[in-house]
């Protein structure tokens, strides 16, 4: 009989361990994807930012605009 309780008791370190690998990994992915959102929510502000800071004073305006709808446009009809 010891023989099988050895066996469960490495079979269980085994479980163990694997369980343990895969908590690091999940737990590594989760703190990536924070990184990641962080990161791509900061670019789109500054972004955003950017745009609206020359549109504001001047250097952008209803001409952007304009050159944007036809370049859709054109974009729309190929």
């Amino acid at each position: 009989m010891e023989i099988v309780s050895n066996s469960n008791s490495e079979y269980s370190d085994i479980l163990i361990a694997v369980n343990a690998i895969k908590n690091a990994i999940i737990e590594s992915r989760y703190q990536l994807a924070k990184i990641v959102n962080k990161e791509a929510i900061t670019l789109y502000y500054n972004i955003g930012k950017y745009i609206s800071e020359r549109s504001r004073v001047g250097h952008w305006g209803t001409g952007a605009k304009n050159i944007v709808i036809s370049a859709q446009a054109r974009i729309a009809r190929s």
